[in-house]
């Protein structure tokens, strides 16, 4: 199922202005105050990709084509706000082949090939370090879970031998102003085979990660917050704004999609009772609205594969 609803956020209400390729999209960030998405639509199975390189404003979308990236899911993005560009590459091809290839894209220019990154892989997690201009990969799966933490200067990446997280993929990476630190949340232990997102009973719960661990530009520190958090979990959504909130929401936990949103605060876990960001959803994308200093929540798939268009703003509470 395919939705072309598109909507304009004018920094208090949305608007619906007409169509636009589906919400379906892994990749989000805000380029001069603009919402940039990236990535595939799936088409009723992973395998049936098209892609999507849209950009809105208050009024429409515009496509990005040629050069462009290719079809893939499971890849990894991050905007660099050094380059004022969006960065990403990895991830699964139309053909169902693990890829290595980056690119970046800028506004004005366009998409343009950034030769290779980290070794092939599915399901890595990435985040941008504003203070120290890195950017950082970490994990992901290549018939086995991997560990190793990649760094991107602006003009190639580095593999860097430091210890932190177990070998994981579906962890999500988000900058946090507060800590001043980029931090990683969650992720699943695979084992050997197949990456496959599907809701499966017979993974232990051991299996699905909580952990939290925070990158200080030459390793990983690990995080030990106060109180019950949230439970193991991966393709969470997970952002921080400016506040000194970290937000989690959703996310995929053996065959239950979740719909609960935690936060972290002053190093403390604290459960949002709020459920009115529904339907529960995995891979949904949070990112910061900087104008406004709000995370913005977009897309998702829903239970029984139905991929959701939704929008969300979080104030404390989604709306």
């Amino acid at each position: 199922v395919q939705s072309s609803a598109m909507y304009g956020w004018n920094g208090s209400a949305w608007t619906r202005l007409g169509d636009s390729p589906p919400m379906a999209l892994h990749t989000l960030a805000v380029i001069d105050d603009r919402l940039v998405a990236a990535g595939p639509i799936l088409a009723g199975g992973a395998i049936e990709l098209s892609a999507a390189n849209i950009m809105g404003d208050a009024s429409a979308w515009t496509s990005f084509v040629n050069p462009w990236p290719g079809a893939r899911f499971a890849h990894v993005g991050f905007y660099d706000s050094w380059r004022a560009e969006l960065v990403m590459g990895l991830g699964v091809s139309a053909g169902s082949l693990a890829t290595r290839d980056m690119w970046s894209m800028n506004p004005l220019t366009g998409w343009r090939q950034r030769g290779t990154g980290p070794t092939p892989r599915v399901g890595a997690a990435g985040g941008f370090d504003p203070v120290r201009g890195q950017g950082v990969i970490f994990g992901g799966f290549a018939g086995e879970d991997l560990a190793d933490t990649w760094v991107w200067n602006g003009a190639s990446w580095a593999n860097v031998a430091v210890s932190g997280p177990s070998a994981r993929a579906g962890a999500t990476m988000a900058w946090s102003p507060a800590h001043g630190r980029l931090l990683l949340f969650g992720g699943r232990r695979i084992g050997t085979g197949v990456f496959v997102i599907e809701p499966d009973d017979n993974v232990p719960a051991t299996d699905f990660y909580s952990d939290v661990w925070a990158w200080n530009g030459n390793g990983w520190d690990e995080l030990v917050p106060m109180g019950a958090g949230p439970s193991g979990r991966w393709l969470a959504g997970f952002a921080c704004d400016r506040s000194g909130d970290c937000v989690v929401y959703g996310g995929q936990r053996g065959a239950t999609t979740v719909g609960d949103t935690w936060k972290l605060v002053n190093a403390a876990w604290q459960p949002v009772l709020d459920e009115s960001a529904q339907p529960a959803r995995w891979s949904a994308t949070l990112a910061e609205y900087a104008p406004r200093g709000k995370l913005i929540m977009m897309g998702g798939v829903a239970e029984n594969r139905l991929y959701t268009e939704a929008f969300w703003e979080w104030d404390q509470t989604w709306t």
